[in-house]
């Protein structure tokens, strides 16, 4: 018997094993959602191997829009799921291979097993006793396993077309929350990909946290991803949006007993909020996947949010370093997010910033608001919809062509729209509150008086923040 002990490169060790495979691959695993491997798996299965997977129905093994399960089964495999709740967890991680390689231990063929856990395998050979005990088992699983019953019909029929059109615009989500740019821009679609971009400072943080806020009051629930602000600089700007106290108050903590009073109110508000922070540090674009698909499951999300795109990693091995190495890289989190949106059907609105060295050239200075070439290409290509922010007044024009006044003004040009026109705009931005409105302020109708309040159903926690400190740019 043969016996190879593998701690470093185990992915690539079993990458080889597969890839020497003559006759079957059969697979029994807790969780499973390396792509790599699977795709290895069905070239195997296309070959015509014998090509049986076994996993668990537990986390997102399921239906985790990861693995494309449908395709194996195309191609001639078998993928099968263990009915956990009447058996328990199916923690097993073993791969037989050919009728005599055993691959064992501790790793399960996920992205966080390939990139950051401590993991072993035992890879066995030329024991026949042992193969048949493992093969034993293997059936053993393959009677609790059922087959995937919920791969989406490809092949839908115009009827079925229609009522998922008729089902979609029932359900459409509302816009951004402003007349200016709502009544071209329509709603936000599911498993749309939206970009928000602009030069930092330049409003993309205020807009979808009023965006936010704008959508939970007609009770809609949002996930924000904040990679940039902690959660507690989150609340503060909401805060000052909902209670229309200055920022620099709350966050120096400079609040009179008038002050206190709608500050309480506004906590109050945020909290019944179907509003979700996540502020993990050093999220990966897999982590944003999973946290989606698992938010998924318990919750019906109407949007998520990603602040923002730049911070954003392929897995936290990845080297920012390499200027052609990252570009690569964030073309490749721009094309998953939209199949992530694809799949989950669920609109994802992703904040981007353009290159500080754009600050120089004649646009700005001349009040030029940025176009769809000033957007990197992966963005243009793969989104949906691009919106651009421009805030004439942070490049000392304070004026247009005839003489108004662009102070406080938020210049919007929804530059590529695959769901509706092109459009320019411009909305007006409290800089003390941080609350957005359409151009005139009298417009605006005080949210105490026009909003009823929902119960959350996401449990989430706005914290006290009366000794919070205090951030340079709000914006």
């Amino acid at each position: 018997m043969k016996i190879q002990a593998v701690f470093n490169e185990i992915k690539q060790k079993i990458t080889k094993e597969i890839q020497s495979a003559n006759t079957s691959i059969l697979i029994a695993l807790a969780y499973f959602n390396d792509k790599d491997l699977f795709d290895l798996l069905c070239q195997k299965a296309i070959k015509g191997l014998k090509i049986e997977i076994i996993v668990s129905s537990e986390d997102d093994n399921y239906l985790n829009g990861i693995l494309d399960y449908q395709r194996l089964i195309i191609s001639g495999g078998q993928c099968l799921f263990t009915d956990n709740s009447d058996n328990g967890l199916m923690h097993h991680k073993f791969c037989l291979i050919d009728g005599d390689t055993i691959i064992t231990g501790s790793y399960n063929w996920t992205n966080k097993a390939a990139t950051s856990n401590y993991e072993n395998i035992i890879i066995l050979k030329d024991n026949k006793e042992l193969f048949d005990e493992y093969m034993i088992e293997f059936e053993k699983l393959k009677r609790i396993s059922i087959p995937e019953l919920n791969f989406a019909n490809s092949n839908l029929k115009i009827k079925d077309l229609s009522l998922k059109l008729t089902e979609d615009v029932i359900n459409k989500i509302s816009g951004f929350g402003f007349e200016n740019i709502d009544k071209v821009f329509h709603g936000f679609q599911n498993s749309g990909l939206y970009v928000l971009s602009s030069r930092p400072s330049n409003g993309s943080t205020t807009m979808i946290l009023n965006t936010i806020f704008n959508l939970s009051q007609k009770d809609k629930s949002v996930i924000l991803y904040s990679l940039d602000l902690s959660s507690s600089n989150i609340v503060k700007r909401l805060t000052s949006i909902v209670s229309e106290i200055p920022i620099e108050k709350i966050q120096g903590n400079y609040l009179d007993s008038d002050d206190w009073i709608s500050f309480e109110k506004a906590q109050n508000v945020l909290s019944n909020k179907n509003i979700l922070i996540d502020n993990t540090p050093d999220l990966t674009i897999k982590d944003i996947e999973l946290s989606i698909f698992k938010q998924k499951k318990m919750l019906n999300i109407d949007l998520v949010v990603i602040d923002f795109l730049e911070l954003m990693k392929v897995d936290r091995k990845s080297d920012a370093s390499n200027k052609y190495q990252r570009d690569y890289e964030l073309e490749w989190i721009v094309r998953e997010l939209k199949r992530i949106s694809r799949i989950s059907n669920i609109p994802i609105l992703l904040v981007s910033h353009m290159n500080r060295q754009s600050d120089n050239r004649d646009n700005y200075k001349n009040n030029k608001m940025p176009q769809i070439t000033d957007v990197q290409n992966y963005i243009e290509q793969f989104s949906d919809v691009v919106i651009i922010l421009h805030r004439p007044e942070n490049y000392h024009i304070t004026e247009d062509a005839e003489g108004n006044s662009l102070l406080n003004i938020l210049e919007v040009n929804i530059a590529k729209n695959k769901f509706g026109s092109l459009y320019e705009t411009n909305v007006y931005l409290d800089k003390e509150t941080l609350k957005i409105l359409n151009q005139n302020p009298n417009d605006f109708v005080n949210p105490f008086n026009s909003y009823s309040v929902v119960p959350s159903k996401m449990n989430d926690s706005f914290g006290e923040l009366k000794n919070l400190g205090s951030d340079k740019d709000p914006f």
